[in-house]
């Protein structure tokens, strides 16, 4: 995943930040500009990790389906 993949990504998902993916603001900020911030400019990748959840994200969040397990039945019991 490039930078600005991240940050289109991002955008569709009208996310301001990268909370959802559990990553600070500066960590965030050090992936969408490419390299890390300070005196010494290094190269910040952005990890596979990262680049899985972005995709899975993208899949999930907007069906808004509860998750399900293979056999299709639910996960979870939501007890009211």
């Amino acid at each position: 995943m490039k930078p600005q993949e991240l940050t289109e990504f991002r955008s569709r998902m009208g996310w301001s930040q990268g909370r959802r993916l559990k990553l600070s603001p500066s960590r965030l900020a050090d992936y969408e500009a490419g390299f890390t911030r300070g005196q010494e400019r290094r190269p910040a990748p952005i990890p596979k990790v990262v680049e899985l959840a972005c995709a899975w994200f993208e899949e999930h969040e907007g069906k808004k389906e509860p998750l399900q397990r293979p056999n299709g039945s639910p996960c979870c019991a939501v007890s009211q």
